[in-house]
């Protein structure tokens, strides 16, 4: 077993690996700019001053709502819109986002990522491990906590298969670089017994 406390360099390293990677998958690679419908402008324009003349809240919507009254989900006018084939969901932000409070998050969230990957590779792979079955645990966990913690979301509120596949993607390569990372740190059994942690 190998203890979290032995593993922090790469918890640290895999996060901001991960963050950079996360960072060009949405800015500077095509895979996702298809994951995402636009508008045409005058079609925006009208939802845009629907969505300001009715005063709608910020808060994510679904539609059509069924209110959270058991009554009004049988009644025929309920029906009638479910049976309408008009139906989705929409979140409405409040205002630009905050970059700057959504990359911390989102940085946050890689980092409890690397501790869960820690912890599990941890229980499993000794100090001086082979560095393959490392990277065996650490990848598979790490791909499975990137890629399979949304997807019921994506099934219920309408995400396309090509968003999927696209995060797929993205799961994977983020799996395989958090596995390297620490194939590559994992502690020794001599560092560990001289107290430190040996970096590549």
């Amino acid at each position: 077993m190998t203890s979290l406390a032995e593993l922090w360099l790469p918890i640290l390293v895999s996060t901001v690996v991960v963050f950079v990677l996360a960072m060009l998958a949405w800015t500077a690679m095509p895979h996702h700019k298809g994951d995402i419908k636009d508008f045409d402008n005058e079609n925006e324009d009208k939802l845009i001053d629907l969505v300001k003349s009715a005063g709608i809240k910020p808060g994510w919507y679904v539609f059509p709502s069924c209110r959270h009254d058991s009554a009004y989900a049988k009644s025929d006018e309920f029906k009638a819109k479910w049976e309408g084939g008009c139906m989705g969901n929409i979140t409405i932000m409040n205002g630009a986002p905050n970059m700057g409070r959504n990359m911390l998050l989102s940085m946050v969230v890689y980092l409890f990522v690397g501790i869960f990957v820690a912890y599990l590779t941890g229980l499993s792979r000794a100090p001086g491990a082979d560095g393959m079955a490392v990277m065996q645990v650490a990848g598979t966990a790490a791909f499975g906590f990137y890629f399979f913690g949304s997807i019921c979301n994506g099934i219920w509120f309408g995400q396309p298969l090509r968003a999927f596949i696209t995060n797929g993607v993205d799961a994977l390569v983020f799996g395989v670089a958090t596995g390297a990372i620490f194939m590559f740190m994992w502690p020794s059994l001599e560092a560990v017994a001289g107290g430190g942690i040996p970096t590549p």
